[in-house]
């Protein structure tokens, strides 16, 4: 037996003799505890948000590293931020007529990310947010075959097999592209259709026009800007992206690879955002290094 000394037990708070290095008075304390640290952890959801993948044109390796960190972490809930796919051939810009792609070939890409995604975590609620590259298909319907429109199969939910796969659709309800967001609690959550010139500069912008703390997507950037209100604080993120940082129709200035990890407490308002910035197929997270080279 160790050395005994008089200490405060942390659970019941009353001064007993203990072994030295032990915490609670008796085994019925140190149950109690180990309790009420399970409940506390039930009490709290972690939320997995990434979006910008932009299929065809994502980057492998980032992709892959952000899908095994969410195998590997087993998140409550993932939210697929908007531009998941480019919809690159119903878009209406001009088209590299060289490029072999096709439509259907892209949608059958993106239905095997997803099912990858569900197959990762069979118990996650999954949310996918419409972004204005989803939406390209309603309006490539509006323009070119309006009578088609309603008709199954011809939308994005049905096209990526959603309800097979048990995956939420939040969809944008204008004909043009309008914000699209889901709700965390306090934190919204979405593909908001505003895009500022450098990093942050959204963030802000889009603080001023909602009063609440926000991640956004569509600008690839990655930026926090915070302000205080009469209400308190509220802050907004800017999600980053996952697709290859090189595309053919742009220099992008500001694009960067990034996820979002979002801790929620479920019988409050409380939530805490953690930016997640992979550089050259690698980030730092929990106290581990994960790089894109041990897929």
């Amino acid at each position: 037996m160790g050395r005994k000394t008089v200490k405060l037990c942390e659970q019941c708070g009353e001064l007993k003799e203990m072994p030295s290095g032990t915490r609670y008075c008796s085994v019925s304390c140190s149950n109690i505890a180990a309790g009420v640290r399970r409940r506390d952890r039930a009490d709290w959801e972690t939320i997995v948000v990434f979006g910008d993948v932009h299929i065809p044109f994502q980057d492998p390796a980032a992709l892959g590293l952000v899908l095994r960190f969410i195998k590997e972490t087993q998140p409550d809930r993932v939210i697929l931020n908007g531009d998941i796919a480019d919809c690159y051939e119903v878009s209406s810009f001009s088209k590299d007529p060289l490029r072999k792609a096709s439509f259907p070939e892209e949608v059958r890409e993106v239905r095997a990310m997803l099912t990858l995604l569900r197959e990762s975590v069979p118990n996650a609620q999954i949310t996918y947010v419409s972004g204005n590259h989803e939406h390209r298909l309603v309006r490539y319907l509006i323009d070119n075959a309006n009578a088609l429109r309603g008709l199954d199969g011809l939308s994005i939910p049905e096209q990526f097999h959603l309800d097979k796969l048990n995956i939420d659709w939040i969809p944008c309800h204008g004909d043009k592209f309008m914000d699209t967001w889901t709700e965390c609690g306090e934190l919204m959550v979405g593909h908001f259709n505003m895009a500022r010139a450098h990093s942050a500069y959204t963030a802000k912008n889009l603080l001023d026009q909602w009063g609440r703390s926000l991640i956004q997507a569509h600008v690839h950037s990655v930026g926090m800007s915070n302000k205080t209100l009469a209400s308190g604080m509220v802050a907004g993120w800017e999600g980053g992206c996952l697709c290859n940082l090189n595309p053919h129709y742009c220099v992008p200035r500001k694009w960067a690879h990034a996820f979002h990890v979002v801790h929620r407490r479920r019988s409050g308002e409380f939530f805490h955002v953690e930016p997640v910035l992979i550089i050259d197929g690698r980030f730092f997270y929990g106290g581990k290094l994960w790089t894109a080279e041990r897929m």
